[in-house]
């Protein structure tokens, strides 16, 4: 309502009204679940950041480029079908894993202060800038993020890392 899609506070949109917005930015709302998302099929840019969301269902938001779902209690998150991903941020959550294996054209990935024990960034070739401190990662493998030029990996458990190929560093 406060975004002018809808007039009525049923819980309820019709997908028509909806279908063709790009751009959604419901950060800071005290949403608790975003049940519906997914008929968002045109979206390209979702903020959802602060928030209470539990679960964020993202299968069928195919086009989005940007996802900022930052400081939510999100335990699991699927990005496997978001192909077109270039930003993701899932800072400040409960994730113990992350796939991002099918995410190539993902440049900017923030996942700090969740519960990572293990990321594989193997395909992820067109990383710049990689966030990953505050998690339990005992090793990773940068040798393939040759196009990374920030990186942040403190609070982990890591005991060594290779670097030899990040000459961005």
């Amino acid at each position: 309502i406060a975004l002018g899609i809808d007039d009525t506070a049923d819980g309820k949109v019709l997908t028509s009204k909806i279908n063709t917005i790009k751009t959604l930015d419901v950060s800071s709302s005290s949403i608790k679940d975003l049940t519906g998302i997914q008929d968002f099929t045109a979206l390209t840019d979702l903020q959802c950041y602060s928030n209470a969301i539990g679960t964020l269902d993202i299968s069928k938001n195919i086009n989005l480029i940007n996802l900022d779902c930052d400081t939510n209690q999100l335990s699991n998150l699927d990005v496997r079908k978001n192909t077109a991903l270039t930003n993701l941020s899932a800072e400040r959550n409960k994730l113990t894993s992350l796939d991002v294996s099918k995410n190539t054209s993902i440049a900017k990935l923030y996942v700090n202060s969740n519960m990572l024990s293990s990321i594989d960034l193997s395909t992820n070739t067109a990383l710049t800038n990689l966030e990953l401190y505050s998690n339990s990662l005992t090793s990773l493998d940068l040798s393939k993020n040759t196009a990374l030029t920030t990186l942040d990996l403190y609070s982990n458990k890591l005991n060594a890392l290779d670097i030899t190929n990040n000459t961005s560093l």
